[in-house]
């Protein structure tokens, strides 16, 4: 098991809890709500938009968003530490 790969996952896991928490329980106004819950995932969207995937997810969900786009990326957190991990013991 990578524990850089834990750090990195437990970092973007932790910034996703922020910015949810924020949106719900900060109590600011629908705009700001979903600018909040859009941050963590937001460079996967406009990835998605980019490749005109997009239509495709506009009835979705935020938990469904987040499965879509958070998973792949911690899937990758997760491989870079190992990668490092791989690096620094050699």
């Amino acid at each position: 098991m990578s524990k850089t790969g834990l750090v990195l996952c437990g970092i973007y896991a932790a910034l996703i809890a922020c910015c949810v928490g924020y949106a719900l329980l900060g109590g600011v106004d629908d705009n700001s709500r979903f600018i909040f819950m859009q941050i963590p995932i937001a460079l996967q969207a406009a990835l998605a938009a980019k490749l005109e995937l997009s239509q495709i997810l506009t009835d979705v969900s935020w938990s469904t968003a987040y499965l879509i786009f958070a998973m792949p990326v911690f899937a990758l957190l997760y491989g870079i530490g190992v990668l490092r991990d791989a690096v620094g013991n050699h």
